[in-house]
């Protein structure tokens, strides 16, 4: 939490000199209030990572800001769980599942839905990323659906798709024992 906050203060003084010798001609409120912005900004995100972090720990995750830094040391990793969530036009929709191997109860959780355009990539494109959050106190959720080509655009029912896997993964009764609650998408 110290590194996160101390991080957090250096870029916003970094950011402030910035603003400062960028600023020697204009008056000098304008480079104070350029200084007390990048502050105050700066200190909402630090307490706004405070409450995540103290999240995590509470449910026996952890964190460490400098090793966050350090996530290619998961290049490689695979899923614990690949579930099915729909079955449309003989395919098999899927969620990828990133478990945190402590276990825990009441794990933040987050849903990820991949990147591409919706023609490219897959819900395993960024499991290194999965797997650190895994590892440090998250469940995660990355979502599969349906790609488009140029023959067959599905943009429309890709969406979909990622809407359906959202609502399945809300119910606590979906057979997936997830009952997530989601705040937005």
């Amino acid at each position: 939490m110290l590194s996160v906050l101390l991080f957090v203060l250096i870029i916003g003084v970094l950011l402030a000199i910035f603003v400062i010798r960028e600023e020697k001609g204009a008056p000098k409120y304008i480079a104070c209030f350029g200084f007390v912005a990048a502050l105050l900004l700066n200190l909402v995100t630090a307490v706004f990572m405070g409450q995540y972090v103290s999240v995590v720990k509470e449910n026996g995750g952890s964190y460490s800001f400098f090793k966050s830094l350090a996530i290619s040391s998961y290049w490689g990793e695979t899923p614990d769980e690949i579930v099915t969530y729909r079955k449309v036009d003989n395919e098999d929709l899927t969620v990828s599942v990133y478990k945190n191997s402590n276990g825990g109860k009441n794990l933040p959780v987050y849903v990820y839905i991949h990147g591409g355009g919706w023609t490219n990539n897959n819900s395993e494109t960024a499991s290194a990323l999965h797997r650190y959050f895994a590892d440090n106190g998250y469940v995660g959720f990355s979502v599969n659906y349906r790609l488009g080509t140029l023959e067959k655009p599905t943009w429309d029912k890709a969406i979909d798709d990622c809407a359906f896997a959202l609502l399945v993964l809300d119910e606590p009764t979906a057979g997936l024992g997830w009952g997530i609650v989601i705040i937005c998408c």
